[in-house]
Protein backbone atom coordinates (compact mmCIF):
# COMPACT_ATOMS: atom_id res chain seq x y z
CA UNK A 1 0.00 0.00 0.00
CA UNK A 2 1.03 3.77 -0.55
CA UNK A 3 -0.27 7.15 0.87
CA UNK A 4 -2.08 8.85 -2.14
CA UNK A 5 -3.73 12.10 -2.15
CA UNK A 6 -7.79 11.77 -2.50
CA UNK A 7 -9.00 13.53 -5.14
CA UNK A 8 -11.23 16.81 -4.38
CA UNK A 9 -10.75 17.09 -0.53
CA UNK A 10 -7.87 17.28 1.57
CA UNK A 11 -8.09 13.46 3.14
CA UNK A 12 -4.80 11.61 3.02
CA UNK A 13 -5.56 7.98 2.48
CA UNK A 14 -4.24 4.84 1.39
CA UNK A 15 -4.02 2.66 -1.78
CA UNK A 16 -2.64 0.19 -3.72
CA UNK A 17 0.72 1.35 -5.49
CA UNK A 18 0.48 1.68 -9.19
CA UNK A 19 3.87 2.87 -9.40
CA UNK A 20 2.27 5.94 -12.04
CA UNK A 21 3.21 8.85 -9.52
CA UNK A 22 0.57 11.27 -9.88
CA UNK A 23 -1.29 11.40 -6.63
CA UNK A 24 1.34 8.82 -5.39
CA UNK A 25 4.45 11.38 -5.67
CA UNK A 26 5.32 12.78 -2.49
CA UNK A 27 9.18 14.23 -1.74
CA UNK A 28 10.43 14.97 1.92
CA UNK A 29 11.23 18.38 1.58
CA UNK A 30 14.56 20.16 2.81
CA UNK A 31 12.06 22.13 5.69
CA UNK A 32 11.41 18.58 6.49
CA UNK A 33 7.70 18.58 4.68
CA UNK A 34 5.97 15.55 3.54
CA UNK A 35 4.82 17.58 -0.16
CA UNK A 36 2.28 16.32 -2.45
CA UNK A 37 3.99 17.24 -5.76
CA UNK A 38 -0.24 16.66 -7.19
CA UNK A 39 -1.78 19.14 -4.85
CA UNK A 40 -0.02 21.91 -6.01
CA UNK A 41 2.57 22.15 -2.97
CA UNK A 42 0.28 20.70 -0.33
CA UNK A 43 1.82 19.18 2.66
CA UNK A 44 1.10 16.53 5.14
CA UNK A 45 -0.50 18.36 7.80
CA UNK A 46 -1.82 17.33 11.73
CA UNK A 47 -3.59 19.90 14.25
CA UNK A 48 -4.51 16.90 16.17
CA UNK A 49 -1.75 15.50 18.53
CA UNK A 50 -3.60 12.89 20.26
CA UNK A 51 -3.01 8.79 19.24
CA UNK A 52 -5.48 7.88 16.21
CA UNK A 53 -5.81 11.43 14.58
CA UNK A 54 -6.12 11.88 11.04
CA UNK A 55 -4.12 13.61 8.71
CA UNK A 56 -4.93 16.26 6.01
CA UNK A 57 -3.36 17.85 2.98
CA UNK A 58 -2.87 21.71 3.65
CA UNK A 59 -1.13 24.53 1.77
CA UNK A 60 2.52 24.49 2.70
CA UNK A 61 3.71 27.11 4.93
CA UNK A 62 7.39 26.49 5.56
CA UNK A 63 7.10 27.14 9.14
CA UNK A 64 7.75 24.23 11.12
CA UNK A 65 4.88 23.25 13.34
CA UNK A 66 2.35 21.42 12.02
CA UNK A 67 3.88 20.17 8.88
CA UNK A 68 6.88 18.95 10.47
CA UNK A 69 8.48 15.57 9.73
CA UNK A 70 11.09 13.34 10.93
CA UNK A 71 12.46 10.15 9.04
CA UNK A 72 14.44 7.78 10.31
CA UNK A 73 16.23 5.96 7.90
CA UNK A 74 17.21 2.93 9.78
CA UNK A 75 13.23 2.21 11.72
CA UNK A 76 12.12 3.72 8.23
CA UNK A 77 9.48 5.45 10.64
CA UNK A 78 7.74 8.98 9.37
CA UNK A 79 7.95 10.89 13.58
CA UNK A 80 5.17 14.32 13.24
CA UNK A 81 7.47 16.11 15.26
CA UNK A 82 4.72 18.08 17.47
CA UNK A 83 3.34 15.34 18.16
CA UNK A 84 5.84 12.60 18.56
CA UNK A 85 3.49 10.54 16.87
CA UNK A 86 4.06 8.35 14.01
CA UNK A 87 2.56 7.83 10.37
CA UNK A 88 0.91 4.24 11.16
CA UNK A 89 -1.64 2.54 8.44
CA UNK A 90 -2.49 -0.20 11.51
CA UNK A 91 -6.35 -1.55 10.59
CA UNK A 92 -6.43 1.40 7.73
CA UNK A 93 -8.34 -0.70 4.62
CA UNK A 94 -7.79 0.57 1.53
CA UNK A 95 -9.04 4.03 0.50
CA UNK A 96 -9.26 4.83 4.58
CA UNK A 97 -7.38 8.08 6.38
CA UNK A 98 -4.14 7.30 7.70
CA UNK A 99 -3.46 8.21 11.08
CA UNK A 100 -1.00 8.99 13.41
CA UNK A 101 -0.04 6.89 16.63
CA UNK A 102 2.29 5.48 19.01
CA UNK A 103 5.59 5.02 17.54
CA UNK A 104 5.98 1.41 18.20
CA UNK A 105 8.57 -0.13 15.72
CA UNK A 106 5.56 -2.16 14.11
CA UNK A 107 5.68 -3.00 10.13
CA UNK A 108 2.58 -0.56 9.82
CA UNK A 109 5.10 2.06 10.61
CA UNK A 110 7.33 1.47 7.78
CA UNK A 111 7.93 4.43 5.40
CA UNK A 112 10.19 4.33 2.52
CA UNK A 113 11.37 6.68 -0.11
CA UNK A 114 13.07 5.64 -3.31
CA UNK A 115 15.69 8.28 -3.11
CA UNK A 116 16.84 9.62 0.18
CA UNK A 117 19.34 12.58 -0.76
CA UNK A 118 20.80 13.30 2.37
CA UNK A 119 21.79 12.08 6.15
CA UNK A 120 19.66 15.07 7.65
CA UNK A 121 16.66 12.85 6.67
CA UNK A 122 17.97 10.95 10.18
CA UNK A 123 15.68 11.98 13.21
CA UNK A 124 15.17 15.16 14.18
CA UNK A 125 16.77 16.23 17.67
CA UNK A 126 13.60 16.57 18.75
CA UNK A 127 12.17 13.26 19.11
Amino acid sequence: AVVSTQSRDKQVGVYWCHNQGGSQFFIFSKDYEIVALRKNDYCLDNSNYSPGATLEWYPCHKMGGNQQWAYDVKTRQLKHVPSGNCLDVKDVKAKEAIKLNLCDGSETQEWEFSKVYSKELIWNKRR
